[in-house]
């Protein structure tokens, strides 16, 4: 076999194949004479079918079923030989396999980028702290019991704290496209996150009123589709719910039904809670401050087919999340596109970082993140031994207690600035991912 390697740009590689006729002839030769002892077809006796008729019969798929070998082990050996890792499947193009002459065939792929690990030691990261007050606990149970709260149809006109049930409508000007509608939609319109102009126009109105309402959506948007645009919503309400808020008492009897109420351990209870998602909130931000220096300090070219691969993945995601609705319009090609790259970018550079370290997966972690996960559960023991008894879930929070343990050995490297926030600041900051060096 001979082979020849060509470089067509920073990661292409172009292989060119010739496998020998003699050992295509070989193969042939070799598998006719065990057809020939196998074969059974009407008018011929067992092993005494003549080759004319086989070759006749069977030579061309035989000869097909060789080539395709051929090309699969030439090229496995080629690139075994001269050491290249596909990213993706090659090409195969250039193919001439005829009968007297030698298998000839060209190989077109991406190779995966080198990773080369630099020194972190002065690159500094953020990490976000907070400690949780009296007033913190004070002020989620009173979110807690407004959140809880159950709600009624009322006569009057809507209010500001109100629910409505309502039919959307929706117009976006300068989209070519029908308008969207909606039925039986819960409305709060105190709710953080609407948008402004709904509840300035609804507070007033009554049920069975309909009411045309101009909007504009943020720039931040997160339906990119129409994000800045201004739309025209029709709004018909079906009734207005006033809500009724939970005392403390009511939200305890709701968290653990049949105790008795007691302030102070619901206070403490809140406090835990509080306190895991501190923690939990603190560590994925150090995470992507972390994972968001390490891209900072190592750009690197991406195989298109890596790219490619991630970009359907993350569609398909989407598509399951969204019930089969065309979840991906929801963002532009270009997002989903950096989406796909930053994942597989993430993907080499924390794959490096596992493998430069020799970091293994700590069974101690992942059993402690399992009960972390389960302790949300009233059930947790059973939560925990439906994990130990799914190989698929088993090996999700494997991967993700791999990349915290790759995470904090980069931590150890880097220099670590705290800002310490306030408790709802904290909480509610947007995502920083500033990296110095």
């Amino acid at each position: 076999m001979d082979v020849s390697v060509e470089t067509t740009s920073d990661l292409g590689r172009r292989l060119k194949i010739r496998v020998p006729q003699t050992e295509i002839a070989d193969q042939y030769t070799e598998k006719m004479k065990k057809l020939s002892k196998e074969a059974n077809l009407k008018g011929f006796r067992p092993g005494k079918v003549p080759t004319h008729v086989l070759q006749k019969k069977f030579g061309a798929s035989v000869r097909s079923e060789i080539i395709s070998e051929a090309i699969q082990k030439s090229l496995t050996d080629a690139l075994t030989e001269h050491a290249l890792k596909p990213a993706g499947m090659p090409e195969i193009d250039g193919l001439n396999d005829q009968q007297d002459a030698d298998l000839e065939y060209t190989a077109s792929f991406e190779i995966y980028p080198t990773v080369e690990l630099k020194d972190l030691s002065q690159v500094k990261v953020e990490k976000r702290t907070a400690v949780i007050t009296e007033a913190d606990v004070e002020q989620t149970i009173d979110k807690m019991c407004h959140n809880f709260a159950t709600w009624h149809e009322v006569s009057r006109a809507a209010q500001a704290n109100d629910r409505l049930l309502v039919d959307f409508e929706r117009h976006i000007t300068g989209l070519d496209e029908a308008p969207q509608s909606q039925q039986n939609i819960e409305l709060e319109l105190d709710r953080e996150g609407i948008l402004p102009e709904l509840p300035a126009a609804l507070v007033g109105k009554q049920a069975q009123e309909q009411v045309s309402i101009e909007v504009q959506y943020p720039e931040t948007w997160e339906d990119e589709r129409i994000a800045g645009k201004q739309a025209t919503l029709k709004v018909s309400i079906h009734q207005v719910q006033a809500r009724e808020v939970l005392t403390k008492a009511a939200l305890s009897e709701k968290i653990h039904p049949n105790q008795e109420f007691d302030e102070a351990k619901l206070q403490q209870q809140v406090r835990e809670k509080l306190e895991r998602e501190l923690a939990q909130t603190i560590q994925n931000g150090i995470k992507e401050n972390v994972l968001a220096a390490l891209m900072e300090q190592h750009p690197l070219e991406l195989p298109k087919a890596l790219v490619e691969q991630e970009l359907k993945t993350i569609e398909e995601e989407m598509q399951r999340q969204a019930n089969n609705v065309d979840y991906p319009d929801y963002y532009s090609a270009a997002t989903l596109k950096d989406m796909a790259e930053k994942r597989v970018v993430l993907g080499l550079l924390v794959n490096a970082v596992i493998q430069n370290k020799a970091i293994q997966v700590d069974k101690q972690l992942v059993r402690a993140e399992i009960e972390r996960q389960a302790s949300a559960y009233p059930n947790a023991a059973e939560i925990v031994n439906a994990y130990y008894g799914h190989k698929e879930l088993l090996a999700g929070v494997e991967r993700q207690v791999l990349l915290d343990q790759a995470v904090n050995a980069l931590l150890d490297e880097m220099q670590v600035e705290e800002k310490t926030l306030s408790f709802d600041e904290l909480m509610h900051a947007p995502k920083n991912n500033e990296a110095k060096s």
